[in-house]
């Protein structure tokens, strides 16, 4: 999975943050690349295959689209024809920026395979449907799932399926499907379950209106990040409010690639910088007294000052269980060296 060895790798879910209209996703394509974002994604899907005409809005949505419209209504508004996608590919190609789209039916995985997805982005809906997940694994793409409104069992479910298909691709993102989510929902902790039970390859798609909770996501391994993405809160739609405009979003990929270095390796050694100061802050052993040619040398006479000598006694070891002797007179205030101790 090449893409994502450019850890971490961050998604600005776009989503249908472009209100139907073909030139707002063109926008939204070219803020997502300043922001320094590695990927956009949106949502093909058609109405009529989502949604029954009667079916209810989610509380969120009720709250930022009110209550008249129907939840069928309101996302039939929000298509993009599928032709239109060709050419949002093109321009994410312009502007070196990798496309990705998250498919809702069948049709749609078909579709996106077609305009050659570098991976597929399952949302949060398809860990409760084994059977579809079953049907994207045949394309042999990389997946990435969320797993908001899942519990362990339920995740444990499609872990099951990757590992009965033999399927390696994929990543497991922790979310809390709430528009906007808590932070204290955001049960980060989580993903070291996930890395013990399930598969190291992990991330986090983030909801929060903060970037704590996505930095905490990346000290715990994660490597795959997602948040929503527009081009101004105020907008109408059921998403807008809860996703970052391109400043703030600018911010969240600077701040989790900043943390990433900061984060650095897990194997302790001198830094370069440290390889400039430590001989002159680390100490060596002065004698503070005469010690005579075959004494055993002790501590009594002895004291740490700097800087490093790079001649430093050949063992501390036999100092320390008081074995090892002057091979000559030193004199106060004389360093330890190997030429004077045996």
């Amino acid at each position: 999975m090449k893409i994502f060895k450019k850890t971490p790798f961050i998604i600005a879910e776009a989503g249908v943050n472009h209100n139907g209209s073909f030139n707002r996703a063109i926008k939204l394509i070219k803020e997502a690349k300043i922001t320094g974002a590695d990927c956009i994604k949106f949502q093909n899907f058609k109405a009529a295959k989502l949604v029954t005409k009667k079916s209810p809005k989610p509380n969120y949505q009720n709250k930022n689209v009110g209550k008249k419209i129907t939840q069928y209504d309101m996302l039939k508004s929000l298509e993009i024809s599928e032709s239109k996608y060709f050419d949002l590919v093109k321009a994410c190609n312009k502007n070196k920026i990798i496309f990705s789209s998250t498919p809702y039916n069948k049709d749609d995985v078909i579709f996106l395979n077609k305009l050659n997805v570098k991976f597929f982005k399952l949302a949060s809906i398809h860990i409760f449907e084994p059977e579809f997940v079953e049907f994207v694994i045949r394309f042999d793409k990389p997946i990435i799932i969320s797993t908001g409104m899942a519990s362990e069992k339920d995740v444990k479910i499609i872990n099951d399926l990757f590992i009965k298909k033999n399927f390696k691709k994929y990543f497991l993102l922790q979310c809390t499907s709430d528009y906007p989510a808590q932070e204290t929902e955001a049960n980060i902790n989580v993903l070291d379950t996930y890395k013990k039970k399930f598969t190291t390859n992990i991330g986090y798609s983030d909801h929060t209106t903060s970037n704590l909770s996505s930095i905490l996501a990346l000290s715990k391994g994660a490597k795959v990040f997602e948040k929503h993405f527009t081009l101004n809160k105020n907008l109408p739609g059921p998403d807008h409010s809860s996703s970052y405009e391109p400043k703030e979003f600018k911010k969240y990929v600077n701040d989790l690639k900043i943390c990433f270095k900061i984060l650095g390796s897990d194997k302790k050694k001198i830094t370069n910088r440290e390889k400039l100061n430590f001989k002159l802050m680390r100490r060596s052993l002065v004698s503070t007294k005469k010690i005579d040619k075959g004494e055993i040398i002790s501590f009594k006479k002895l004291e740490y000052k700097r800087p490093l000598q790079n001649n430093i006694i050949p063992s501390y070891e036999k100092l320390l269980k008081g074995k090892l002797k002057a091979k000559r007179n030193i004199l106060p205030g004389e360093f330890l060296k190997k030429n004077n101790t045996i």
